[in-house]
């Protein structure tokens, strides 16, 4: 009867043990904390497909050379360093965090562990006469040397979690981007300027950026990227085109950062996008390659199951919310998560500064804001990543700006000038005027004519909303004499065009 009932005991120990197994094991596929530990579905480490190293070495700062006792202590988290000298790069452990930042809004359970990092960015001023003149901010950025380069040849997928840090601040922040930066050399303490995104130093470029808005909770950001060259040291930190304007409204920008990835991606299998957001058919389609060849599908939002949703394409309708969306597909030889694909619409006017070069019929466009997702056009059919075009026929045309959900977001008329060399102003229907088509797209540009002796015979600046130039020989209703003259054209764009003009009137 003892050994029965010591029996039952075990037993029911036993099924104690395995309820509470399963009650801790997150389930992946149905938008449900199963292991109560705060993350969901894909935002919980128990879900991760892992079939790439992480080529950052510590990248969820749980190695640490001591534990932080206060702020400015990143170098204690193992291999990370504090690249321009700030005091507002953190290191944290759970239960040592002993600053403002982490105090104000707990943001533990991390997504990985104990170990997380915090910047801040935000405005600096210098007293001018009782006023306040806003200077320069700070841009804080934390990085680290790889143990393996990042080489041409090769897809990445940059990812991480992060956490808006701000206290009693309810206010809806608007986009940002995390920008990843790289070189092909080594990174040491203090290499750069705080006030100077990485890619205005030398040997620094931006690899890629990712779009989010900031919230009071972790998300998990992810973006592919190829390199151009070797990269073997890496920054991280906001992306460089937030206007003043963003600090003086939203104030300092404090985010914590956990779980910092790049791995080689997969090329078994891809998340492909067709269609256009502002034509509503934008459709996500997991694509197959090679020998992995799924059994099931189940399509994401923001890392969190949606339920139902288990086909092999995703229409994105204008009804869903801005997220990330990504798929998983499993198959009998294991699982595979794609990339996330951002459908954010941004609220970042594309701002830009126009080069032409009439000589050499090129068209350049420089992105202000230097964002890396736009892809340009003349044609508004064969779509590039860079903003340049050469040999550009003359006359007038459109760059189509495209974001990263294929939708047109400007049109930029541009003018390659040809300019006649001589008028005959005599009422016969032929040469009667100078023109020179597309001027009118330029307002402010000034057009001279002087004679030989060097005297300005006539002036026009082109107004706003002007009708196409054409002059037809005179200065205020006085016509010129028949002669040779020079003329001299100051484009609102930089450009400075001379030549010769010779008006034959018989």
């Amino acid at each position: 009867m003892l050994i029965y009932k010591a029996l039952k005991f075990v037993l029911f120990l036993c099924f104690l043990f395995i309820s509470v197994l399963f009650q801790a094991q997150e389930n992946c596929t149905n938008a449900i904390d199963d292991d109560g530990d705060g993350f969901i579905d894909l935002n919980d480490s128990d879900c991760e497909c892992v079939e790439n190293e992480n080529l950052i070495p510590n990248g969820d700062f749980e190695q640490y050379e001591e534990l932080p006792s206060g702020p400015e202590q990143i170098h204690l988290a193992t291999n990370w360093i504090n690249p321009t000298n700030s005091y507002d790069i953190h290191f944290a452990r759970a239960s040592y965090h002993h600053w403002d930042a982490f105090t104000q809004i707990p943001a533990y359970p991390y997504p990985s562990g104990k170990g997380v990092v915090s910047t801040q960015s935000k405005l600096t001023s210098l007293a001018n006469g009782g006023d306040q003149t806003y200077v320069d901010f700070y841009k804080d950025f934390f990085g680290i040397n790889l143990d393996q380069a990042l080489t041409p040849g090769n897809t990445y997928i940059f990812s991480f979690f992060i956490y808006r840090l701000n206290q009693n601040d309810n206010v809806d922040w608007p986009q940002l981007d995390i920008g990843l930066y790289g070189k092909n050399g080594n990174l040491r303490n203090f290499d750069l300027d705080y006030a100077r995104y990485p890619d205005f130093h030398e040997d620094w470029s931006e690899l890629t950026r990712v779009p989010f808005y900031p919230k009071h909770e972790w998300q998990k950001l992810s973006m592919e990227f190829t390199v151009e060259e070797d990269i073997t040291a890496i920054i991280i930190g906001l992306a460089s085109g937030i206007p003043y304007t963003y600090y003086e409204t939203f104030g300092t920008k404090i985010l914590a950062y956990d779980n910092v990835s790049i791995q080689k991606k997969s090329e078994d299998f891809i998340l492909e996008a067709s269609g256009a957001a502002c034509s509503e058919n934008l459709r996500l389609s997991a694509v197959s390659l090679g020998d992995f060849i799924p059994t099931s599908y189940q399509w994401y939002q923001d890392g969190v199951a949606m339920v139902g949703q288990t086909q092999a394409s995703l229409n994105i309708t204008d009804d869903m919310p801005e997220a990330y969306y990504s798929v998983r597909a499993m198959s009998s030889t294991g699982c595979r998560n794609s990339q996330a694909f951002p459908y954010i619409l941004s609220d970042i006017e594309f701002k830009y500064k126009m080069e032409v070069n009439d000589q050499a019929g090129s068209v350049r466009l420089y992105d202000i804001w230097n964002q890396s997702d736009y892809t340009y056009s003349i044609d508004n059919i064969n779509y590039q990543a860079q903003p340049v075009f050469n040999n550009v026929d003359v006359g007038e045309g459109v760059i189509y700006v495209k974001n990263h959900l294929n939708c047109i977001v400007k049109e930029v008329p541009y003018a390659i000038f040809k300019i006649y060399n001589v008028i005959t102003p005599n009422n016969d229907g032929m040469n009667d005027t100078w023109y020179i088509g597309g001027l009118q797209h330029y307002p402010d540009t000034k057009v001279s004519i002087y004679d030989q002796l060097g005297v300005q015979r006539y002036t026009h600046t082109i107004p706003e909303n002007s009708s196409e130039f054409a002059w037809d020989g005179t200065n205020k209703g006085r016509p010129l004499a028949s002669g040779e003259y020079w003329y001299l054209i100051e484009v609102n764009d930089g450009r400075t065009i001379r030549g010769s003009l010779t008006i034959k009137r018989n």
